[in-house]
């Protein structure tokens, strides 16, 4: 959740036709951002935490996975 919060807040802090390069600028940072606090968060579980390494990429790729596909499920027609 801390990761997306993070990509939303940059990504979005720019609105309008006016801004489009800084709204472009801040989705590139925004994702950076969320892909390096991903890889830390996961480094400190793994350091702090006795966790089984393929559950909880399993159920990290199945949380991604429902993101992208809800669209397809929740289609209008």
């Amino acid at each position: 959740m801390l990761p997306n919060f993070v990509f939303a807040t940059l990504a979005f802090s720019h609105m309008g036709a006016s801004a489009a390069g800084k709204v472009l600028k801040g989705f590139y940072w925004g994702e950076a951002v969320k892909l390096l606090l991903t890889i830390a968060l996961f480094s400190l579980v793994f350091i702090n935490l006795e966790v089984a390494f393929l559950p909880l990429f399993i159920c990290y790729v199945l949380a991604l996975i429902v993101h992208w596909a809800a669209p397809l499920y929740f289609k209008q027609s």
